[in-house]
Parts: structure tokens; C-alpha cells; sequence
């Protein structure tokens, strides 16, 4: 939902959340601030668990395969599950990569959202953690 200053402070004040502009400028400047850590923190609670099942479900198709392959007698054959072997590296590797980023963004978007805040200056309007309701 994308609502203008007025249509926003008019719906907030029909939902019983009546509050004047400052306020709401200023909900507004929070909520803009902190957007990229929220998005970090979704992220890092939505895909940790995905990213750990697909680890576990490469490693346990690794291990099935090398079994299969000490238990093959055909070199057609063996040299086949090698391949698969090895074409599972980079996708595990990937998943991996993936896993730290997630969970090293939430301090990487709580530093950037602190410099953000910084490069602004006094010129712009405070953001008041606990804003009021007028």
C-alpha cells in the first residue's frame, strides 16, 4: 500500500493510531532506516533453515554417491558417479558462501544504517527511537 503524507496519517487515524505529521514524519525516517537491517533480519530467519536443509541434503547425496561408487565394478560406471561427485563442489561451496552472508548482513546493515545516519547531520530530522503518538 502506497499512500501519500495525508491519505497515510488519515488511515492511521481511522485504524486508532491518530497521530499529527511530525510524528508521523518521523515514523517514517525509523522506518526508512531501518529498513535494509529488517530485510537482513527476514532474510536471515527465512533462508538459515532452507540454506541448512540443502547443505545437509548435498552432503548426504555426496556420501550415497562415494558408497556407490566403492560398491560399482564398471569404469564407465565409476567414472560417472565421480562426475556427479564432483559437479556437487560448487553447488555446496555456493550454498555455503550464501549461509555466511546471511548471517554476517544483520552487522553489516546495522554499521551501514549507523553511517547513514551519520552522513546526514544535523540538517536532518532526529529519529527518535521511542517516537510519541500526538
Amino acid at each position: 500500500m502506497h499512500l501519500n503524507r495525508q491519505q497515510a496519517i488519515t488511515y492511521l487515524k481511522d485504524v486508532g493510531y491518530p497521530m499529527g505529521q511530525s510524528t508521523w514524519y518521523r515514523w517514517k525516517i525509523k522506518l526508512n532506516n531501518e529498513k535494509r537491517e529488517r530485510l537482513y533480519e527476514i532474510a536471515r530467519i527465512g533462508y538459515e533453515e532452507e540454506h541448512t536443509d540443502s547443505v545437509e541434503e548435498i552432503e548426504t547425496a555426496r556420501k550415497l554417491l562415494w558408497k556407490e561408487y566403492h560398491d560399482c565394478k564398471g569404469s564407465v560406471s565409476r567414472a560417472s558417479i565421480l562426475e556427479k561427485i564432483i559437479n556437487t563442489r560448487p553447488l555446496l561451496s555456493s550454498y555455503y558462501d550464501s549461509t555466511m552472508v546471511v548471517l554476517e548482513k544483520p552487522n553489516y546493515a546495522r554499521t551501514t544504517t549507523e553511517e547513514n545516519n551519520n552522513l546526514q547531520g544535523p540538517t536532518t530530522t532526529t529519529t527518535d527511537p521511542n517516537p510519541r503518538v500526538e
